[in-house]
């Protein structure tokens, strides 16, 4: 007996053929030494101490700053802890990420750390803890995405108005291993269209006082290069910071505005 309410499927079916993708082509419709235009918002989070949002061609990334606040640990610390979390959307990348941190991002959270560290005054929290949570919207590149969340959450460092020495901003950088050609800010076409081997190069730099807090490096490089690939990063971090000083200007001018009687 037949079940009449149930469609059967065909007697003879052959299984579906799918097309290769074909390789992400190059284009960059920009200079080498030329990075994306930049938009920056403070204070979007209400519930944080200090909030920003970076934006940067298809780099979409949101971080809120909270603490400094007391320690849940017991031991007394002289320096406030930095605790730095990044977490990637689901939607973020082409690859579906999932909801659990995964160990990528959990070095990425210590890199940022690393970065951040040399420009916040921690012995003035002594026995408290400053927690920053990056939360990436969109990425366009590995590199250019960890340079974007350094400068992101630098500037949220700031709107919290937590004590600083300096700001740190990111600059990501690939270079061919052989050959003297080097391209900044790098997005996903640039790393899937170069053609290998290339290295790549992100740099937390200090504007105004001219330090370097992390250098995070991948390939092959002689010293003499090194040295001119970080003159280079340097120098195009000094144009990042000008974006983040006239932000921070109209930020903080505007609230002074909003507070007087």
């Amino acid at each position: 007996m037949t079940d009449r309410k149930r469609v059967g499927g065909p007697l003879v079916s052959v299984p579906p053929t799918f097309e290769v993708p074909e390789q992400p082509a190059f284009t960059r419709d920009r200079n080498a030494d030329t990075c994306r235009k930049i938009y920056l918002k403070l204070g979007w989070a209400t519930k944080a101490m200090g909030s920003a949002y970076y934006e940067s061609g298809k780099i979409k990334i949101g971080c809120g700053v909270y603490g400094p606040r007391p320690n849940k640990t017991f031991s007394f610390q002289n320096i406030a802890k930095l605790n730095c979390e990044v977490k990637f959307s689901p939607f973020s990348m082409l690859e579906r990420k999932g909801h659990v941190q995964s160990a990528e991002e959990k070095d990425y959270g210590f890199l940022l750390e690393t970065a951040l560290s040399p420009s916040i005054l921690l012995h003035l929290y002594p026995k408290s803890s400053i927690d920053v949570y990056v939360q990436i919207l969109e990425s366009d590149g590995t590199m250019a995405t960890l340079a974007a969340a350094i400068t992101c959450a630098s500037a949220a460092i700031a709107d919290a108005n937590i004590e600083c020495i300096d700001l740190v901003t990111g600059v990501s950088l690939l270079y061919k291993i052989q050959g003297p050609e080097y391209w900044v800010d790098p997005d996903y076409m640039d790393e899937c269209g170069r053609p290998r081997p290339y290295g790549s190069l992100v740099v937390g730099h200090m504007a105004a006082l001219g330090h370097v807090t992390q250098i995070w490096e991948k390939g092959k490089c002689t010293p003499e290069r090194l040295k001119e690939l970080l003159e280079k990063c340097t120098e195009t971090a000094k144009g990042v910071r000008l974006v983040l000083n006239h932000t921070l200007s109209q930020e903080k001018s505007g609230s002074l505005v909003n507070e007087t009687p």
